[in-house]
């Protein structure tokens, strides 16, 4: 299993790091109440500290939706506080108000739906700001009855943010006495670039959009893109897109006649191109789908932290078998062209590597670079291609006693546009066949804009 991250304290002004207890996840945001409690929130849930000290303990949610949190916020005076929650297969992200009370968030209320979350400040009589279409705005708070009042109001127009990926965040901060600061800018998105291995840009796929992953058919005719908002078709060369709607991450089958996917409920879905939206129910599935094997019977997966295989037919066998179990965060696992081989991603005390090993052994894995992004077999084998934030590496594939040999990792071609909201759990990159054709998502450009900006007196 991964090695749990650190909840770390720094005495301002110049204090040394110190080390305060272990996170039971990797944080998503956190809070301090005026009582000293500490919020933390994550993907499994909500968990706080004491105010007196001690392990973190798992905030029973009451009234809410199943799905990630993010960005918890405690209100002035009090155990109120602000989440903004993702819900499991929702179309929406939504911003919360809640209590923390003897370990249990209570009084749950919706306030709005919104892509990122939202601050509180207690100038202008109590307001809650938030980024919507570009634009920050503040609206009253009624914190008694737990519920919006007013209009929104205009405080600033183009405010970055990253809304949807996995952030849903907006570059923008707010005091208590009402001193706004924010970073000029706009929603971050994606586009799919082709290029050739020179690094030169030969064409586009689909529209820009919150693009965070992207996978080539086997025929290479399609690609299929996966983000915030759901998953879509795209075909290279043209600028539509084809919706497949939320909720689901999808993986090619080999023959191209269909996906099968991951349902937010837990399910192992299927479904043909070419016909209906009609998903075909599989059975339940433990763990999160990476990879479909070249002969359609296997899965490759995520479970609890770990990289396993399952069969095609899930209900047929309820748990996985183990492929790598250690105590490193591994990321990204795919098959080898031929199926016998895993590559995948490890993070183990702060250092980023990328493994080769045998689906079957004997044999033990091979380190073939020492990169942070998820990698991608040629489907004729002879390359493993890598993106990272300098350009494009390739490492190559050859036959050697019984097994293989990885050459030494080289340098394609830089100058790319970093994307947004990837990181190395993400598939921002995949290839054609023969090498020819490199996929990368890129950022859609934007202005500089690292300035920060404050402005003060704007909430009355």
């Amino acid at each position: 299993m991964p090695a749990e991250p650190d909840l770390i304290r720094i005495r301002v002004p110049d204090g040394a790091p110190e080390v305060m207890a272990k996170l039971p996840c990797d944080s998503s945001g956190g809070t301090v109440s005026d009582a000293g409690t500490i919020l933390i929130a994550c993907q499994q849930g909500l968990y706080f500290f004491p105010a007196q000290g001690g392990e973190a303990k798992r905030v029973d949610v009451l009234g809410m939706k199943p799905g990630s949190y993010r960005y918890p916020q405690f209100l002035p005076g009090g155990e109120d506080f602000l989440s903004l929650l993702v819900p499991d297969g929702a179309e929406e992200a939504e911003v919360y108000l809640a209590t923390l009370r003897n370990e249990k968030a209570v009084n749950a209320s919706l306030l709005m739906n919104n892509d990122t979350a939202a601050c509180y400040t207690p100038a202008g009589g109590g307001r809650i700001l938030f980024v919507r279409g570009d634009n920050l705005y503040s609206q009253k708070l009624d914190r008694k009855g737990r519920k919006l009042e007013g209009d929104a109001e205009l405080i600033q127009q183009g405010v970055a943010s990253l809304p949807g990926f996995i952030y849903n965040h907006a570059d923008f901060s707010v005091s208590r006495t009402g001193v706004v600061a924010w970073r000029a800018g706009r929603a971050a998105l994606n586009q799919v670039s082709i290029f050739d291995r020179r690094g030169k840009e030969i064409g586009v796929a689909g529209p820009p959009g919150k693009i965070d992953s992207i996978f080539l058919s086997p025929d290479e005719r399609l690609l299929l893109a996966e983000g915030a908002d759901g998953a879509w078709l795209l075909t290279p060369g043209q600028p539509g897109s084809l919706s497949l709607g939320k909720g689901v991450l999808f993986r090619w089958r080999p023959d191209g006649l269909g996906l099968v996917g991951r349902s937010s409920s837990g399910r192992l879905v299927e479904r043909a191109i070419g016909s209906s939206n009609e998903l075909h129910d599989l059975g339940a599935f433990p763990g999160d789908l990476q990879d479909i094997s070249p002969d359609g019977k296997r899965l490759l997966t995520l479970w609890k932290g770990d990289i396993a295989t399952s069969s095609l037919e899930t209900a047929r066998e309820p748990a996985p078998t183990m492929l790598v179990h250690t105590d490193e965060h591994l990321m990204g696992p795919s098959f080898s062209p031929d199926g016998r081989w895993v590559v995948y991603e490890a993070l183990s005390r702060g250092a980023f590597a990328i493994y080769a090993q045998p689906l079957i052994g004997p044999g033990i894995r091979t380190q073939i670079a020492s990169l942070i992004r998820a990698p991608v077999w040629r489907k004729d084998g002879k390359e493993v291609l890598i993106p990272d934030s300098r350009g494009v590496w390739s490492v190559s594939v050859e036959a050697a006693d019984g097994g293989l040999r990885f050459g030494a990792p080289q340098l394609l071609f830089s100058g790319l546009r970093p994307a947004s909201g990837v990181d190395a759990t993400t598939r921002q990159m995949t290839v054609s066949r023969d090498g020819l054709r490199i996929f990368l998502l890129q950022g859609v450009e934007q202005p500089e804009s690292n300035v920060i900006h404050i402005k003060i007196g704007s909430l009355k």
